[in-house]
């Protein structure tokens, strides 16, 4: 368990802008191979699992040869991402029964900005596949995933956190409703076609406001969203040019930097259609909006980003603490399932290579002793007493190796390796 280490961060503890940087610096890597491979290298991991959604950014890894993982690591890290020493100093670390419980919590929404966050599960099995499809995954990251998802599918079906389903994409979009003028139905605008945008689309139909138009830089991907939903499919290029009167504007892409600039944004507020400027939700990282506060001019242009979605989180953790409750317990409960598990594959591994060098000792042994010692016997007393012999020594191994795996069983949880939640900076 000592192998494994967690690296990276999230909404929950850090802010948009450094969750930003980092994906920023991953930015064209994170969509293929080579990132994982570099990551693993400069790790000198043997097995990882990278995770990113709008709101996290972490790299699970484990090495099976060399040191343990440690806080040593974050620097290689700063290294890899060619980040400040100040960004590399905030990446959060946890190691060995610490890593287990993080992963555990965070595939069981406990670690989501909206506690039962409907989307996290089949996000991380997402990056798990993809990993375990480059070879990434081997002995020691594919158990504790194991577990992890078993707790997660638990939790969503034994406690009342993910009855309700809600995402960072449906808080997004109740917040945004929040903020519109009662009885109003105002033109809206989803720039992006991915799996993000796709939710939100969801999501706006299901609290009646439904999608006008979506906008990608892929057209094909945008008329195929906008098709599913009775909207006008459409080039980013195109709705540059006219945005044909959008009150609201949704963005969700995964480009690298702003995709609107301030005053693209106080353009667009001006040509809305109702008059009242422009209501944006900008739920990428990094952001799609240039920050903006009240346009120049007089016609207002409010942004509303994943930083602002935390008040609305806040609540939404009041409102399940009970059913966080259960499902932290669930969590413990499968925390000491898989140490078991662990400390029991450790020990048979460990047994089985005693007995190996046991074997090897007593052919080598009843070797020089028969040569020896019993040259002068006839080879029915010589049997007599290598089959003595080898049963003598075949019920003493398996009254060690048992009572090794009774210690193991009673043995106190270990605590190697174990890490609290913590930075370096």
């Amino acid at each position: 368990m000592d192998r494994i280490g967690i690296m990276g961060l999230s909404l929950t503890e850090a802010d948009v802008a450094d969750v930003e940087e980092v994906k920023r610096r991953l930015a064209g890597e994170a969509k293929n191979d080579r990132l994982m491979f570099d990551l693993a290298d400069a790790l000198a991991a043997s097995e990882l699992v990278y995770i990113e959604t709008c709101n996290r950014v972490e790299v699970v890894y484990a090495r099976e040869l060399g040191e343990a993982p440690s806080r040593r690591d974050i620097e290689d890290m700063h290294r890899a991402l060619g980040a400040d020493p100040g960004l590399a100093g905030r990446l959060r670390f946890v190691s060995g029964r610490a890593a287990a419980r993080h992963l555990f919590r965070v595939v069981s929404s406990l670690d989501s900005l909206v506690h039962g966050d409907d989307q996290i599960l089949a996000q991380v099995r997402s990056a798990f596949a993809r990993a375990e499809e480059m070879g990434l995954v081997g002995p020691l990251l594919a158990p504790v995933f194991s577990h992890a998802f078993q707790v997660g599918k638990q939790v969503r079906t034994k406690t009342d956190l993910s009855r309700h389903s809600i995402s960072v994409m449906s808080l997004g979009v109740a917040t945004l409703r929040e903020r519109l003028p009662e009885g109003t139905r105002p033109r809206i605008a989803i720039v992006g076609a991915g799996e993000t945008a796709t939710h939100v689309a969801r999501a706006l139909d299901g609290v009646g406001l439904g999608v006008d138009f979506v906008a990608n830089r892929t057209v094909s991907r945008a008329l195929e969203l906008a098709e599913a939903h009775g909207a006008v499919g459409l080039s980013l290029d195109e709705f540059r040019r006219d945005p044909r009167g959008v009150d609201v504007l949704i963005a969700a892409t995964g480009a690298p930097g702003y995709l609107f600039s301030r005053s693209e944004l106080e353009r667009i507020a001006g040509d809305a259609q109702g008059g009242a400027g422009l209501l944006a939700l900008d739920l990428a990282v990094p952001r799609d909006l240039e920050p903006v506060g009240s346009a120049r001019g007089g016609t207002p242009v409010t942004i509303i980003d994943l930083e602002d979605l935390r008040e609305n989180a806040d609540r939404n953790r009041a409102l399940r603490a009970a059913a966080a409750s259960e499902a932290e317990e669930l969590v413990e409960r499968r925390l000491v399932a898989y140490e078991e598990r662990a400390r029991e594959k450790e020990v048979a591994t460990r047994i089985e290579a005693l007995v190996s060098e046991s074997r090897e000792l007593l052919e080598r042994e009843w070797r020089r002793f028969g040569e020896k010692e019993l040259a002068g016997l006839d080879p029915a007393e010589r049997g007599k007493i290598e089959r003595w012999a080898r049963s003598t020594f075949g019920r003493l191994t398996h009254l060690s190796a048992t009572a090794a795996k009774e210690l193991a069983r009673a043995a106190p949880r270990s605590l190697d390796g174990e890490e609290e939640e913590e930075t370096i900076g």
